[in-house]
């Protein structure tokens, strides 16, 4: 199943998730005596087990220039009580600072030149009139909205650099009360309710016109508006109901993978379907298999009697 093969004595460390043209996949880190090896699986449309274990680990660094992602040289082990997922000198390589509008003074070298390419401002929309508004640079836009698991989105402003980019943002959501944030647990309440497309459509179109009156003429006319439908789950269809299985211990899911939303994995097990957030189990070693080997909770069959 993996792309290469696993040393009795490696450890598998979940590193991130992402997507690219072939869909979701997640980055896996497999570390042993003097070596670390990034594996970059693609799961929909498998049938597999995966189960977070005890203990956390580094997750690497990231380049902001090239967008590619490096394993942690060091394989360093992080202690319980850190809420990064990188250690110290992967985060130094990264330079990621994300209040970066906060402090200029502060930047990195790295963050500092990521901040002059364009950035887009975006309209995301969850479903059922949940709507956020964000920036990201326009070379990464599409990947960053599927992280975030947007439904429906549109891109509505181009800017030069991130700094006007954020100054649309905060104009947004200052004076239309549009969030900067969804928390996940609200993410996955929404995605066990139907979603509508061409409403979500209608309402970032709608929010969009009320930007365009408050900011003017940076604000797209008529922005194009995506389903990232296709791109979570291709041809395969996510049933209703779902059973959330979040914030079981340990945290494990098995089936049929049908997609991924965001961080949100779905699979289907003996005819039902399952979602789990994977992104508690970043940065800690797992278990990952072919087969159904991890029992999934049924749903209470409801007595006509």
């Amino acid at each position: 199943m993996m792309k290469a093969k696993m040393e009795e004595n490696e450890k598998r460390i979940l590193s991130g998730y992402s997507y690219d043209e072939e869909g979701p996949f997640f980055n896996i880190d497999t570390s042993g005596p003097g070596s670390i090896k990034r594996i970059r699986f693609h799961f929909r449309d498998k049938v597999f087990s995966i189960v977070c274990l005890n203990g956390r680990y580094c997750t690497g660094y990231y380049d902001l220039e090239s967008f590619d992602s490096f394993g942690c040289p060091d394989a360093k082990r992080l202690r319980d009580e850190v809420k990064s997922n990188n250690c110290r000198s992967c985060n130094e390589r990264s330079g990621f600072n994300p209040a970066f509008y906060n402090s200029r003074e502060q930047l990195s070298p790295q963050q500092a030149k990521y901040n002059e390419r364009p950035h887009i401002v975006y309209l995301a929309n969850f479903g059922r009139g949940a709507m956020k508004v964000g920036i990201a640079s326009e070379d990464r836009s599409m990947v960053r909205l599927l992280e975030q698991g947007a439904r429906a989105a549109g891109k509505i402003a181009r800017c030069k650099d991130a700094y006007r980019a954020r100054e649309i943002e905060h104009a947004i959501h200052s004076k239309l009360g549009i969030s900067e944030a969804m928390t996940a647990r609200k993410k996955r309440e929404l995605l066990s309710k139907e979603f509508n497309a061409g409403d979500a459509a209608r309402e970032v179109r709608d929010v969009s016109a009320r930007v365009r009156d408050l900011i003017g003429e940076d604000v797209e006319r008529d922005p194009v508006i995506e389903d990232f439908t296709a791109g979570y789950f291709a041809d395969n269809r996510m049933g209703l109901p779902l059973t959330d299985v979040t914030e079981t211990s340990p945290m494990a899911i098995s089936g049929k993978c049908v997609g991924m939303v965001g961080d949100v994995l779905f699979m289907e097990n003996d005819g039902e379907f399952y979602m789990m957030s994977v992104k508690g189990m970043v940065s800690h070693p797992i278990m990952i298999e072919e087969g159904v080997v991890t029992p999934m909770p049924k749903r209470p069959q409801l007595s006509l009697f």
